[in-house]
């Protein structure tokens, strides 16, 4: 700005005073004009800045993250809300999953209990069944020695 932009009005009303009209018509048009050019500027600036495809152009990545969170908040205003028969279908699919868990639960534990129970059972069989069959073998084999033995006498 010029020094004469600058001066206090009263200064300005003395000065006035002493000039002639077309020295003054002049610092008025002159004034008029820096007035539009800085108007003119100030809304170029004001334009560019809320210019969308302006601001996408020098900052594309702060747009990009900008649309994305726009995105996911419209979503989530938008949420689809489960309809009665989604409901009725995921509560029926809630209770066979747990009714499925309890009996795999206790079949597991049965089957456990049942194959441990039957092969103790089994594994103690055929130990007391060999050696039954061994005192048996051994009683017979004392008894044909001793009869064998008594005729020899």
């Amino acid at each position: 700005m010029s020094a004469k932009a600058t001066t206090p009005v009263s200064n300005m009303a003395s000065d006035s005073a002493t000039r002639d009209p077309a020295q003054l018509r002049n610092d008025i048009e002159a004034s008029r004009d820096a007035i539009t050019d800085t108007i003119k500027r100030l809304d170029e600036h004001v334009h560019r800045a809320f210019d969308w495809r302006t601001q996408v152009r020098d900052h594309p990545f702060v747009a990009l993250g900008a649309a994305a969170v726009g995105g996911m908040l419209l979503a989530g205003m938008f949420k689809r809300k489960a309809s009665p028969r989604d409901r009725i279908v995921d509560a029926i699919a809630d209770s066979v999953e747990d009714l499925t868990d309890k009996v795999r639960n206790r079949v597991g534990s049965q089957l456990t209990r049942t194959v441990t129970g039957s092969l103790l059972k089994a594994a103690v069989t055929t130990v007391v069944a060999k050696k039954a069959t061994e005192f048996v073998i051994q009683m017979t084999t004392n008894a044909f020695n001793s009869n064998n033995g008594e005729s020899e006498t």
